[in-house]
């Protein structure tokens, strides 16, 4: 019987890594691997003694997206970079704040945010770019 002392692997690909089991009521729930710094579509499998694995699963690798730019417009946020995907986890985050985002190419979304800070721009809702620093107008004071 496999338990959390056991020697916990997942491959992926061909590559292994150590795994943590992960308990719940006293019992092995699931196990816990860091991904390795991988591409594209590798087949995953998991083994309780780090020499027979179980069926493999295809884990599909995705970068998550850069930001070269974001300018703030009237009621919108234009970010320009790349790696963007046409998902419906399509997500900016701006000072913690999540915003569904719009597709317009691989290389720009608009969000509908009007505020500066820190954003970071997400397709799975998981990996996301490093940080961007938004920054807001310049405030015009009109005096009589």
């Amino acid at each position: 019987v496999a338990d959390a002392s056991d020697n916990w692997r997942c491959r992926f690909g061909a590559t292994e890594v150590r795994g943590t089991a992960v308990i719940g009521n006293g019992l092995v729930e699931s196990i816990r691997c860091t991904t390795p710094s991988l591409k594209g579509l590798v087949d995953v499998s998991a083994s309780f003694d780090g020499v027979s694995f179980g069926a493999g699963q295809l884990f599909t690798y995705q970068t998550p997206p850069q930001v070269a730019e974001a300018v703030l417009e009237e009621d919108q946020l234009l970010v320009r970079g790349s790696g963007f995907v046409n998902t419906s986890t399509l997500t900016c985050r701006v000072d913690g704040i999540d915003q569904r985002a719009t597709y317009v190419s691989e290389k720009e979304v608009v969000c509908a945010s009007r505020v500066a800070g820190d954003l970071t721009v997400t397709t799975d809702g998981r990996a996301f770019s490093s940080p961007w620093k938004v920054a807001g107008r310049a405030s015009i004071t009109i005096e009589d």
